[in-house]
């Protein structure tokens, strides 16, 4: 469930062209290590 809300999660930053903070950043990466199946593409 976690990796599909950060997958949406950052598709909705990405085609909206939404800036990230660092605290933002950190929470993405920290979940995507848990999702070794699941491709995520980070959000910049």
């Amino acid at each position: 469930m976690r990796c599909r809300y950060v997958t949406g999660w950052a598709d909705i930053k990405r085609h909206g062209q939404l800036s990230v903070d660092a605290a933002e950043k950190a929470a993405f990466d920290q979940v995507a290590q848990g999702c070794p199946n699941t491709p995520l593409a980070q959000p910049s």
